[in-house]
C-alpha cells in the first residue's frame, strides 16, 4: 500500500533521523487516502514511549506522507524469523518483557481521552524493537476511532487474519479488549516458537475453539505462564483482562517473580546476539548519513536572517508552531507550549535566546542538545521532533510534557517513599546506561532535570524523562580535546 524511506528533518547542521511513510500513486485512491490521514488524526495525539510518534503529514507534489520517528531495530516478525533461521529459541523472558510493553502502549493508546481507541491490527509486524531495547507498537492505519474519517461498515472486517480476536473475524462490534487477545495470541507463539492460526481463513477464526497451554506444547515454558496467556486468549471479551493495565500488571508480576532483571538491556544484548555485525553497520551508515549532512553546513551562515516577530502567545514559528504560553524560564532561552498547526499536536518549542544565537558556545551547546537526543534511542529521553532558526534565535521541537520535575517533587513532599526512589532510581540509572552506550555523558544530571510523568491511575507509579542534555559531552568530542 505503501513505501518507507530513510530521511532527516531540521535545519542544516541540527538534522535527526526520521521516516516517511508515503502513499504509492496507484492507491492513492478516495478509501485509502482517508485511512491514511486517519491514522495521521490519531497518533498525532497520542505521545508515549511504547508508540511510535508521528512528526508531520501532509503532501508533497500530490503525494501524502507521514514522517515518523525512526527507530534503529527490527519488526518482531524478522527478529522471530531470524531466530528459526539460527535454530535459537526465543527466550521466554524476553517473550513476556515485549508483550508487557505492548501493553503498556495499548492501555495508554485505549484511555487517550476523547478518542476511544482499537489498534485492530496487533500483529509481529507492527511491534518495533530497538537495538537499544525499546518496543514500540506502530501502523495506526486500521485502527476505529472516534476521530475516523472512515467507517467501517458493519460486517467489514481489516486486519491479519491470524491475529484477529473470534469478534474481529466476525466483524462485530470491537472494544480494547480484541486488541488484547491479539497480543494474546504475539505471546503464544513466542513461547512455543509455533503459529497459533496456521491456516488463516477467516472462517476458522470466526470460531471460539480452545488453546492449548503453552507448557503442553514445550517443557521450556514454566506452567505458571499458562494462565496468563490464556486469559488474554479467552473466546469471549469477558474472560479475557479488563484492559492493558490489568495485563501488563500480570505479565510483570511474572517477571519480578521469575525473572527480575529482564528489561531493555537484556532485549538489546538479545538482538546484538542475533544480529552482530548488521546492528555496526546500521549505526556507522546512520552516523555516515547525518555527519555529511552536516559537514556541508557546518558553519553557521555570514548572512543576517530576516527579523522575526517577538514570542508571544499565538505567534506561528517555522509556519506551523503556534506559540501557547511559556512553560519554562532561564538564562538562556524559554520554553512554549506549542501546537503544531498543521497536525493539531501539542509540542514544546525551547529557544536559544538571540543573545546568545550567534556565540560559539551557546550554539555548540544547542546543537550538542539536538543531536545528543537524537543518538539515543530510549523511551526516558524527551523525544526532539524538529530543529530549526527563527529570525536570529535556534529553537528546538520536543514532546510536550505533563507532570513536574523531580526537584518540584521534593519541595512539595519532602522524603519520599523507598519503593518510588528504587523505581526512579532504575528508570534513571537505565536511561544513562543507553546515553553511555551511545557515545553521550550528561554532565548535568540533578532533580530539576528529572521529569516526572504522572501514571494512568493514582497507583500507578510515574514515568520518568532525563532532560537537558545541553551541556553533555560525547566521547568522540571528548577524545579530540
Amino acid at each position: 500500500m505503501g513505501a518507507l524511506h530513510v530521511a532527516a528533518v531540521g535545519d542544516p547542521g541540527l538534522e535527526k533521523l526520521c521516516v516517511i511513510k508515503t502513499v504509492l500513486q496507484d492507491r492513492d485512491d478516495d478509501g485509502y487516502g482517508a485511512r491514511f490521514l486517519g491514522e495521521a488524526q490519531v497518533v498525532v495525539r497520542l505521545s508515549h514511549g511504547n508508540l511510535v510518534p508521528v512528526l508531520d503529514v501532509g503532501r508533497v507534489d500530490n503525494q501524502l506522507y507521514l514522517a515518523m520517528d525512526y527507530v534503529q531495530g527490527k519488526d518482531l516478525r524478522a527478529v522471530w524469523n531470524r531466530c528459526a533461521q539460527k535454530r535459537v529459541a526465543f527466550p521466554v523472558e524476553v517473550a513476556v518483557h515485549i508483550l508487557r510493553e505492548v501493553a503498556r502502549g495499548l492501555h495508554y493508546a485505549h484511555t487517550a481521552p476523547g478518542i476511544q481507541l482499537v489498534h485492530r491490527d496487533v500483529s509481529p509486524q507492527n511491534i518495533l524493537l530497538s537495538f537499544a531495547g525499546e518496543v514500540r507498537l506502530a501502523d495506526f492505519g486500521l485502527a476505529k476511532s472516534t476521530l475516523s474519517t472512515v467507517h467501517t461498515e458493519h460486517g467489514v472486517v481489516y486486519g491479519k487474519v491470524s491475529y484477529m480476536s473470534p469478534e474481529q473475524a466476525r466483524g462485530d462490534e470491537l472494544d480494547p479488549r480484541s486488541d488484547l487477545y491479539s497480543a494474546g495470541i504475539i505471546l503464544w507463539e513466542l513461547l512455543t516458537g509455533r503459529q497459533l492460526f496456521p491456516e488463516n481463513t477467516l472462517p476458522q477464526r470466526k470460531r471460539e475453539d480452545p488453546v492449548e497451554a503453552p507448557s503442553s506444547i514445550t517443557g521450556r515454558v514454566p506452567a505458571d505462564l499458562d494462565e496468563l496467556v490464556l486469559r488474554a486468549l479467552s473466546a469471549t471479551p469477558q474472560g479475557r483482562y479488563a484492559d492493558g493495565e490489568a495485563m501488563r500488571a500480570a505479565l510483570a508480576g511474572w517477571l519480578a517473580r521469575s525473572a527480575p532483571e529482564t528489561d531493555a538491556s537484556r532485549v538489546s544484548r538479545f538482538l546484538c546476539d542475533l544480529y552482530g555485525d548488521e546492528i555496526v553497520q546500521v549505526e556507522a551508515q546512520n552516523r555516515a548519513l547525518l555527519h555529511s549532512l552536516r559537514s556541508r553546513t557546518s558553519q553557521p551562515p555570514e548572512s543576517t536572517p530576516e527579523p522575526a516577530a517577538p514570542l508571544l502567545p499565538g505567534v506561528l514559528v517555522d509556519g506551523r508552531y503556534r506559540l501557547r504560553r511559556i512553560i519554562g524560564e532561564g538564562g538562556m532561552g524559554q520554553v512554549w507550549a506549542a501546537e503544531h498547526t498543521q497536525i493539531g499536536k501539542p509540542v514544546a518549542v525551547k529557544f536559544l535566546r538571540a543573545v546568545h544565537a550567534r556565540g560559539p558556545s551557546a550554539l555548540q551547546a544547542f546543537r550538542r542538545e539536538a543531536r545528543a537526543t537524537s543518538n539515543i534511542h530510549h523511551q526516558n529521553v524527551a523525544t526532539v521532533t524538529d530543529a530549526g532558526s527563527y529570525g536570529d534565535t535556534l529553537f528546538l521541537v520536543m514532546e510536550l510534557l505533563e507532570g513536574r520535575t523531580l526537584q518540584d517533587e521534593l519541595r512539595h513532599k519532602g522524603r519520599l517513599p523507598l519503593s518510588l526512589v528504587l523505581h526512579l532510581g532504575y528508570q534513571i540509572a537505565d536511561t544513562l546506561a543507553a546515553a553511555h552506550g551511545s557515545g553521550v555523558v550528561h554532565r548535568d544530571l540533578k532533580p530539576a532535570n528529572i521529569f516526572l510523568l504522572p501514571g494512568p491511575d493514582a497507583e500507578t507509579e510515574p514515568g520518568v524523562k532525563v532532560l537537558d542534555f545541553g551541556v553533555a559531552l560525547t566521547l568522540a568530542e571528548e577524545a579530540h580535546r
